[in-house]
């Protein structure tokens, strides 16, 4: 069975900068979907410069070590700032 794997990054985006985060994760998230991966970014609804990112995959690592991967998201941290992140496993209810 496959045990699906999530990483969340929060990361704070000056409002200046929003359109040049934006382009940078629809770059990551067109490498991710492409790889057979699922992305999806929220932003907090009392923040407007917070957002909340979703990578999540059977494989996460493998996908994240992809260079297209790699080079979207290395993009976003070198502007951005590498934010908080923490990795999840999914858990299996039999």
């Amino acid at each position: 069975m496959l045990m699906r794997q999530l990483r969340g990054t929060r990361r704070l985006v000056p409002l200046y900068d929003l359109d040049e985060y934006l382009a940078g994760w629809k770059r990551l998230q067109n490498a991710f979907t492409s790889a057979g991966g699922r992305a999806w970014i929220f932003r907090a609804a009392n923040r407007q410069d917070q957002f909340l990112e979703f990578l999540e995959a059977a494989d996460l690592a493998a996908l994240l070590a992809m260079p297209e991967i790699a080079d979207a998201l290395e993009a976003l941290e070198v502007v951005f700032g590498e934010g908080v992140f923490e990795e999840w496993e999914e858990v299996p209810i039999a």
